[in-house]
């Protein structure tokens, strides 16, 4: 069965288009004239979805027959102009969770984001533990692993996750120099992921690991607890106390791609 996508179909007055023609890149019908005429669905040339095409390009057929140059150019540069990932876009750190819970199919979507991340030799060097809100008693113990302020308002979270690393290569037991590189993709994926769900997680390194590595009753010889992760939906944060509130509330910023990209020629 053909898979259904939208398209967005450029062609001359009368044209017939044909099923390779199709050209990929947005969710309108234009006219020629570039107005917008509705939103349909198409039937994709099965051999096009069998190749996953990604890039736009224009049949010769749809170059001729008097298309407007002008147009051309101003279409070409609407399907060529790409934005970030919203979910990438979209993710913070909160410290203010909201006290709606998050539903066992979310929690699974985000350790399946963390088991598609990418590791050397796909060693896959992480563990995952984690408890939900309504099981108290051990939500509580995994509160009081946290140290600093991060307990005051992480415990108003509905999901607390320790990632674990593993720290020795299956191959003949070796120490994997890549693993915590490995392991930072996977915590990277899974807050994405939650992003794209609508919830947010916050990312601590503030936390007992000893206690955690004892809770855990983790061997120390080949794992380490590396990160304490709080999940749920965003909540309000007057609900923070008034430090806490203020730093929830700084606009964020980031540094501009020429203070860390360079390009070698």
């Amino acid at each position: 069965m053909d898979a259904i996508v939208d398209v967005l179909l450029i062609c001359p007055p009368n044209h017939a288009f044909k099923k390779n023609e199709f050209l990929i890149g947005s969710r309108r019908i234009l006219s020629p004239d570039f107005r917008k005429i509705e939103r349909k669905q198409f039937s994709l040339y099965p051999k096009i979805k069998n190749h996953g095409l990604r890039k736009v390009r224009f049949p010769k057929t749809v170059l001729t027959n008097n298309l407007n140059p002008d147009l051309l150019n101003t279409v070409h540069n609407k399907i060529t102009k790409m934005e970030i990932n919203k979910a990438i876009k979209n993710r913070w750190s909160p410290r203010a969770f909201s006290d709606i819970p998050v539903t066992d199919e979310m929690i699974n979507l985000l350790f399946e984001a963390a088991r598609w991340a990418p590791s050397s030799r796909n060693e896959q060097p992480w563990n995952y533990y984690f408890v939900q809100r309504e099981n108290q008693k051990v939500f509580d113990d995994f509160v009081d692993i946290l140290i600093g302020n991060n307990p005051d308002w992480a415990k108003e979270a509905q999901v607390l996750i320790i990632s674990v690393l593993k720290k020795n290569l299956d191959y003949k037991n070796r120490p994997n120099g890549k693993a915590l590189h490995d392991i930072g993709a996977a915590n990277a994926s899974i807050a994405i992921q939650a992003s794209e769900m609508g919830l947010q997680v916050h990312q601590m390194g503030g936390f007992d690991k000893e206690k955690a590595t004892e809770y855990l009753k983790l061997d120390i010889e080949n794992f380490e607890p590396v990160t304490a992760i709080a999940v749920g939906f965003p909540g309000d944060p007057e609900q923070l106390s008034e430090e806490l509130k203020l730093r929830e509330l700084i606009p964020r910023t980031r540094k501009e791609l020429e203070e860390f990209v360079f390009e070698m020629k």
